[in-house]
Parts: C-alpha cells; structure tokens; sequence
C-alpha cells in the first residue's frame, strides 16, 4: 500500500484570509489574543501557515515512504525521527563510525565489511579487473588507490621501444608519456593500444626533420600497451623519450 498524508492546508482556496504584509503588521499577531471579537481573516492567515508547514513536512515525508497520521502520537514522533539533523551526525564522527551507518543504511550491505567489497567491486570495474576485493580492501585502508597516488614520473626511454608491446604489471593503472621525432618534412602519425585496441591516432605535420610530437595514455594494471609511428612517406619516427606515473 502506498503510502499517505493526511495533514492539510486549511483555507487552501484562500478565502477571507489576511494579506502577508498586513499580517505581519498586526497587533494581535504580535501581541496575541486580546478579549472581543475575533477577526476571521486573521485567524484564517494563521491557520493557513501553519497547517501549510505542516502539510508540507507531511507530503515530504509520504513522498519518501513514511505514513503521516495524526491518529497516533506516538506513532508520528516515530516517522519524523527518520528526517537527520545537525544533532543525529556527531555518531559519525570517524571514517568508521560513517562506513558502519552507510552499510547499515543499505540492506544488501549489513556489515562495514561488505560495503567495502561493494566499493571493492566497484573499483575493480573501473580498470582493476586483476585485483582481488583483499587486495582493493588493504589499497582503500591505505589511500592508495588511484592514478598519481604514490606514483613518481620515471624515464624509460632505454627499456622502451616503438611497436613493442609492454605489460603494466603493478597493481595501479599508470601514466605513460612519450615524445616521437620525425625524420622527414611532411606528416606521421602515433598510434596507440591498450591490450591490443586500437585507440584514435594522433596524426602530425612536420615542417623538418626533427620536429618532435607527444601522446599519451592511461593503462589499466595488468594491461598490455604500445605506440606505433608510421610517416605519410620516408623514414620512420624515432623515440625521442618514454615517461612513465608509475
């Protein structure tokens, strides 16, 4: 059954009801009830308010799943304990104490244990295929998860080679950098693949010989990686310098 509300405005078509800047001003708002007549267009205003707060607090909390009746008391105080305060986050006041609430929080994940091999998981879909959830778990605890993050640019021109394939066998996805030298005047191109795709070349024109080109890449850990430079006519490219995040 779908949820309901039952709180609603009064004088919702608003009938005989007191303008808000009158409101505001007037005496027996500001002061209270005094004895003698009552005005009906102020006490329709003060309904209307009021009943509009609570209404709208009403069909808040409905809209996310709570019944709102005023049958129970009891039963109500229970429903709006669901909305967080300021008051309700000083248990979270370390990383582990927010981890233990999320997966309290989520069903399928009852333990703090669980939510990181979600996370885990999570990880290993954005380009960690070749790492166990353990190994995930110990990189999340240590903050060591992520290009650049206990990585340091290395030159590798002298292990490198153009049209040769490498393997990033380290446990992180890396960098790698490399500046390509043209033997002719016209025109070559640097193509790149990860675990033997393809990726868009990156063609160049070269006003002399010498003229040099950069391209990049981002490798998966466990990946396989190479660069291929091909001229439009004459000499092959020469690697000029291979930098590698890792």
């Amino acid at each position: 059954m779908a949820p309901v509300n039952n709180f609603f405005q009064f004088d919702e078509d608003l009938n005989n009801i007191m303008g808000t800047f009158d409101y505001s001003n007037n005496l027996t708002r500001i002061g209270g009830l005094l004895k003698g007549k009552a005005s009906s267009n102020l006490h329709n205003k003060l309904f209307y308010q009021v009943s509009t707060m609570v209404a709208g607090i009403g069909q808040m909390m409905c809209n996310k799943g709570y019944d709102m009746d005023d049958s129970s008391i009891s039963t109500l105080i229970t429903q709006l304990s669901n909305i967080m305060t300021q008051a309700d986050m000083s248990i979270y006041s370390t990383t582990a104490q927010m981890m233990a609430a999320i997966a309290s929080a989520l069903g399928s994940y009852s333990t703090t244990s669980q939510m990181n091999t979600a996370i885990a998981n999570a990880i290993k879909g954005l380009g960690g295929d070749n790492l166990s959830v353990a190994q995930v778990n110990a990189l999340i605890a240590a903050g060591q998860i992520g290009v650049g993050i206990g990585q340091v640019w290395t030159s590798v021109t002298s292990a490198r080679a153009l049209g040769a394939d490498f393997v990033n066998n380290s446990n992180k996805p890396i960098a790698v950098k490399i500046s390509v030298a043209s033997q002719n005047i016209g025109s070559f191109s640097i193509y790149t693949y990860i675990n033997d795709v393809s990726l868009p070349p990156l063609t160049v024109y070269t006003p002399n010989a010498g003229f040099q080109a950069v391209a990049d890449l981002i490798v998966p850990a466990g990946a396989t990686y190479k660069f291929v430079a091909q001229p439009s006519s004459g000499s092959a490219p020469t690697l000029f310098a291979w930098w590698e995040l890792r």
